[in-house]
């Protein structure tokens, strides 16, 4: 008896892969995911690197509402008075029967913002470089209020600063809209409220 030899060039042969077309595909599909992978870390960094800028803008934005919305009511402050006290780390001044205040303190290396009124908040500003409050009177501007010198001033605004080779960077604005009693009588010759007699 005879063995027959078998041949692979007939149909049986375009039946199958051979080992080459089978290593030639999984290394396809090995590449794609790779890249696929690759692709979707990238996409994932770059969708990180533009919510940071929206982020930052967004605590920027309620860190000026909740101090504005501490100091909307409040006023008018003079330097001869000690309704409004402030030194470069914290403030406070009477806002109907209790103090309301802000401070600034550090949690480990991040700068914290208090703000104390009928409403408690905290907020986190990050690492900053000599963060601190500034007062801007109607005549002078300093890290301390009542303003000191010989001329009576109004207190206009509050500012949180921090400071960097440049000089201030101002991170909140608060101005003091009241600057009279809302029973002042206004003498324009004097610049002034009348007293009452």
């Amino acid at each position: 008896m005879r063995l027959k030899s078998i041949s692979f060039t007939g149909e049986a042969a375009q039946a199958g892969y051979t080992l080459a077309e089978m290593m030639v595909a999984l290394l396809v599909i090995s590449l794609t995911i790779g890249g696929l992978t690759a692709a979707s870390g990238q996409l994932r960094r770059l969708q990180q690197a533009s919510l940071t800028p929206i982020m930052r803008a967004d605590a920027d934005q309620r860190l000026q509402q909740a101090f504005q919305s501490l100091l909307q009511l409040a006023g008018p402050f003079r330097s001869t008075e000690t309704a409004f006290t402030g030194s470069s780390h914290d403030f406070n001044f009477a806002c109907g029967t209790q103090r309301c205040s802000a401070a600034l303190g550090a949690v480990g290396e991040q700068t914290v913002l208090r703000l104390h009124s009928p409403n408690d908040v905290s907020i986190g500003l990050g690492r900053l470089h000599d963060p601190h409050f500034r007062y801007v009177g109607s005549k002078t501007s300093d890290d301390a209020w009542p303003a000191t010198g010989p001329e009576e001033q109004r207190l206009e605004a509050v500012l949180l600063v921090s400071t960097d080779a440049k000089g201030f960077n101002p991170l909140a604005a608060a101005r003091i809209w009241r600057q009279e009693e809302p029973t002042c009588a206004f003498d324009a010759v004097i610049g002034d409220c009348r007293k009452r007699s």
